[in-house]
């Protein structure tokens, strides 16, 4: 094994072990294994102290998956086959599925299985720590027409919105600070900043309305005033006056 082809295995174990079936991972753990002991003589060895990944939320734990069950899932996913599970819904009690696997998305401290339900053609997204039992079937997995991982994505399938294809004209006055964040990673291609006095501006953007659009501008509490439309803005100062009396002394 060449150092270059060695870092690459090293980086592949420390950044990809989790998108990696579990066939492949117990196949290329010698392939790990002398990785290692190749770049000990190799000045390539410090860089993989000098390269990390980080996320802009809050870090988490990440949430307990049970062994067996993942074990199932993955072999699933890489068979393309059904299987049965007993899941827990977020606010139901535990029910039992037959599921037709299409994807794992990573996101944050969480991992989703996209899928859908025995027959049914609309897709779910289902957390791999609320599965307590997994037993794979001997049955094909069926695509939805026209379905791709990445169009899901694309079609913000992880934004949560509050209407499919609703978009919404949002204005926000925000600080200097905010604007040269948005100014270097805009909210959209039409986005429009201007000044309106010193230390303010007002922002113009074409945006999806989802729930994740609403997480992300409380995250600013003071720094943003949300302008239009006029909907979010009482939205979000129902949400103000809620926090006023919690924190009121």
């Amino acid at each position: 094994m060449t150092t270059d082809e060695a870092l690459t295995f090293k980086l592949v174990e420390q950044f990809l072990n989790p998108l990696l079936p579990l066939s492949v991972k117990d196949h290329l753990a010698s392939y790990f294994i002398l990785a290692n002991s190749t770049l000990k003589s190799s000045p390539l060895a410090d860089w993989v102290d000098k390269v990390r990944i980080i996320s802009n939320n809050q870090t988490l734990l990440p949430a307990v998956i049970d062994s067996e069950v993942l074990a199932v899932i993955y072999e699933a996913l890489l068979k393309n086959q059904r299987f049965t599970a007993t899941y827990r819904p977020r606010k139901d009690e535990i029910k039992n599925y037959e599921i037709n696997p299409l994807g794992l998305i990573f996101k944050g401290s969480s991992i989703y299985l996209l899928v859908t339900l025995w027959d049914y053609q609309d897709i779910k997204q289902l957390a791999l720590h609320r599965f307590s039992e997994a037993k794979l079937l001997d049955k094909s997995v069926i695509v939805p027409s026209g379905f791709s991982l990445d169009a899901y994505i694309a079609e913000r399938g992880f934004e949560y919105p509050t209407l499919p294809e609703q978009t919404i004209q949002l204005t926000i006055k925000i600080k200097d600070k905010i604007k040269k964040y948005l100014s270097e990673t805009p909210l959209s291609a039409d986005q429009q900043i201007n000044q309106l006095d010193v230390s303010a501006y007002q922002l113009q953007a074409t945006v999806k309305d989802t729930l994740q659009l609403r997480w992300w501008l409380r995250s600013f509490a003071a720094d943003v005033e949300i302008i239009a439309p006029l909907s979010l803005r009482e939205e979000f100062a129902a949400t103000a006056k809620a926090v006023n009396q919690i924190y009121q002394f």
